[in-house]
């Protein structure tokens, strides 16, 4: 129920902030306008700014449509760049797609998930998204011929894996394939 610093909403729930410096940090939840009793849509909150970072709601610069859902959410190791992986709908198809955001703008987007910037194949979903203290982002994809992760607009492994479990800012990735 305390104030997020931004008027007229209030938290209704926290998942694990992400601590990426000592002197800032992001905490991922839900807030909903004051005296609401309904949960909330999803934010994401930096401090000691109070400023929201990321809504469910929004519309961004390149989305056809607001976001619908925040997938995934990161900050580079010193707190000064963030990336999400979220839904949105889309304006001309009506259709649920997917975009990764980087620090507010848009990374990569399309109705068949068509790279905006990354040339690339289009994409059928994107997974995880890590960003570094270069702002330079590495994530996976899901294309018809299988998983890639791409750094910083390259290409860095296409494989068949359909798992990853772990992957970080530098490219590093543990997956359940060769």
């Amino acid at each position: 129920g305390d104030l997020i610093g931004t008027t007229g909403l209030e938290w209704r729930g926290s998942r694990t902030p992400l601590l990426p410096s000592p002197s800032r940090f992001f905490l991922p939840g839900n807030a909903r306008p004051v005296g609401s009793s309904n949960p909330g849509p999803q934010v994401v909150v930096r401090y000691p700014a109070e400023t929201l970072v990321i809504a469910v709601g929004d519309t961004n610069v390149g989305l056809s449509g607001p976001i619908t859902l925040i997938h995934t959410f990161e900050s580079s190791p010193n707190g000064n760049f963030w990336v999400a992986v979220v839904s949105f709908e889309s304006g001309s198809t009506g259709q649920e797609e997917m975009a990764i955001i980087d620090t507010g703008s848009l990374y990569i987007y399309g109705p068949s998930f068509t790279p905006a910037i990354t040339p690339g194949p289009n994409w059928q979903s994107f997974q995880n998204a890590y960003i570094d203290d270069l702002r330079k982002v590495t994530f996976l994809g899901e294309t018809a011929s299988g998983s890639v992760i791409v750094r910083d607009g390259e290409t860095t492994i296409a494989g068949q894996f359909d798992e990853l479990f772990d992957l970080d800012a530098d490219g590093f990735a543990l997956t359940n394939g060769p």
